[in-house]
């Protein structure tokens, strides 16, 4: 007497019956097309994400030069870097939003803490300290 199939056996042979005749029917495209096609696709597709990257990159620049009038400060900007003295917007801009902020708000001013870099639940590489919205120091870790 032979041995019965499980459910959970019948179960698993759906997705490699589907894996399987997906894997034959890109044999059979390969057979007719040959790797002609395949690599031109391929290409196609390399080119138009590249050339969609170039135009972000470039709408880019332009809000950021509409934005600030100033091409040193652009491209400071677009580089990634942060500064003492640089604005919460400039900041935004350079590096994104935090991903987490402590805030203290006194008499006279308002203190923040922008965390990036996660590397952990609660540390971070990155803790640049804001006060009243203008960079005053950071604490970087490597």
């Amino acid at each position: 007497m032979g041995n019965r199939t499980t459910k959970k056996e019948l179960q698993a042979l759906g997705p490699l019956i589907a894996l399987g005749a997906i894997g034959v029917g890109i044999a059979k495209f390969f057979e007719i097309f040959g790797f002609v096609i395949p690599i031109v696709f391929v290409a196609l597709l390399i080119w138009w994400y590249t050339r969609s990257q170039s135009k972000k990159r470039q709408l880019r620049l332009e809000y950021l030069r509409n934005k600030y009038k100033d091409d040193a400060l652009v491209q400071k900007i677009v580089a990634g870097y942060f500064w003492k003295g640089q604005t919460a917007n400039q900041l935004i801009d350079s590096l994104g939003q935090p991903a987490d902020v402590d805030q203290k708000v006194l008499k006279s001013m308002k203190r923040e803490i922008w965390k990036y870099r996660p590397q952990s639940r609660t540390r971070y590489g990155l803790r640049i300290t804001l006060e009243n919205d203008v960079v005053v120091g950071w604490d970087q870790k490597d």
